[in-house]
């Protein structure tokens, strides 16, 4: 740094300045004044040379940054002649491989192009580009390395498995989601039904009024068990592309609700639910359809005026009925279900709402294929527990079996059977 002062300052500018220094200490020691002409000169040339020191600073920051530009080319050159050296050398290993290679098919007695033209191989393919697949001989077959043959190199081949699982529908009827739904945590749940209210009477002045009271019964509802256990090895568990456990419990959970659906319509009661299609009291008194084995138009209006006003019904039928009723007209030749003809699907049906349960019956001679009925009132669901899962890694442990063990218990029973109404078809 010194140097590179030096050589910005000139060396008569050095003299002048060191010679008004001592003069200006001289007179300061001598009179304890200041000279101010010479103050001025003083800081006249400090301020020039003070210049030139920012001007030579400027020009070493260059060089430095120069210098360290210099040293990283510097590094990029030797790693990059070092990194061509070594692919210099990995070439030199493969040639080197290669010429092996060559002369140790030289000494095995490799064949020349003209062996090649007669062997089997260039015969089959030259064949199959002529005639095609089709027409090859039987012999010139098993030459060929193919991936339909898993012996002829079929065995080689991968398969790609798709990450997302195709699954079919299953279908549920949807009855808990309009009945009542209740929860129990004893075995059995007992309902009060208030069956009659006291009759009132008018009386004349003076008069004794009668007596009267209401009258209640119960309805009873006991909780069974709906389980279900799957066997599944330890190889699939670990090795299956899918979450194995994953899978079983979600279908558990679809074939808990499809049962229950099923019950709840159909069931006999016995360690089982109640299905309300079973219930003698619904079904004492139906609305029958006009013709044998078929469905009209009438029937909808006709039970609509079998049910009490103060119910909020709705239909219940299966998506084959949905599929009659739609073609169904009235007297002025109207459909029936008319909304879907002009718009959006109206769940209407004859100006009450409708939902597809598929557990109901098909239109066939005697079968009741239709449901009106405020759900909600008359039919009752009841829960004990939510579903329980039993994962047993021993009963089966010599065979690596693993047991997946899926319980819930509930019940569902008519507890109102005024407020559902059934339209049978015409035997």
């Amino acid at each position: 740094m010194a140097d590179r002062i030096e050589e910005g300052v000139e060396k008569e500018d050095m003299d002048a300045l060191q010679t008004l220094v001592r003069e200006l200490r001289h007179d300061v020691e001598a009179k304890g004044l200041k000279d101010h002409d010479k103050e001025t000169r003083l800081n006249s040339k400090l301020d020039e040379l003070e210049e030139k020191n920012q001007e030579v600073a400027g020009k070493v920051a260059e060089a430095a940054n120069s210098t360290r530009e210099l040293k990283d080319l510097k590094e990029f050159l030797a790693s990059g002649a070092a990194a061509a050296e070594a692919k210099n050398a990995a070439t030199a290993e493969r040639i080197s491989n290669l010429e092996l290679d060559l002369a140790r098919a030289e000494s095995k007695g490799a064949k020349s192009d003209a062996d090649w033209v007669e062997s089997a191989e260039y015969k089959a393919f030259s064949r199959f580009a002529q005639v095609g697949d089709g027409n090859l001989l039987e012999e010139e077959h098993k030459v060929l390395l193919r991936s339909d043959s898993d012996v002829d190199g079929g065995f080689s081949t991968t398969e790609e498995l798709d990450t997302a699982m195709i699954r079919k529908i299953i279908e549920i009827s949807p009855i808990r989601r309009y009945a009542r739904n209740r929860s129990m945590s004893q075995k059995s749940l007992r309902m009060v039904v208030r069956d009659t209210i006291p009759e009132a009477f008018y009386e004349g002045e003076a008069e004794e009024d009668q007596e009267g009271q209401s009258k209640y019964d119960s309805e009873e509802m006991f909780s069974y068990r709906l389980g279900v256990t799957i066997p599944v090895t330890k190889d699939l568990l670990m090795d299956s592309t899918f979450s194995m456990d994953g899978e079983l419990m979600a279908d558990a959970s679809i074939a808990f609700a499809q049962k229950e659906g099923n019950k709840f319509i159909l069931g006999t009661g016995f360690k089982e639910p109640e299905g309300f299609l079973v219930n003698s009291s619904v079904i004492a008194s139906p609305t029958i359809t006009a013709v044998s084995a078929t469905l009209d138009a009438d029937v909808f209006f006709t039970v609509q005026g079998t049910l009490k006003g103060g119910y909020n019904a709705a239909f219940s039928f299966n998506r084959r009925t949905l599929a009659t009723s739609r073609l169904l007209k009235d007297s002025q030749n109207r459909y029936l279900w008319s909304p879907g003809l002009d718009g959006p699907a109206s769940m209407t049906i004859a100006g009450a709402p409708y939902f597809l349960a598929d557990d109901m019956p098909d239109i066939t001679n005697s079968a009741y294929s239709i449901a009106f009925a405020d759900w909600y009132a008359g039919y009752t669901i009841a829960d004990r527990t939510q579903m329980s899962i039993v994962r047993d890694d021993l009963t089966r442990k010599r065979n690596a079996i693993v047991e997946f063990t899926f319980h819930r218990w509930n019940n569902g029973q008519v507890v109102l059977p005024e407020a559902i109404k059934v339209i049978q078809i015409k035997a």
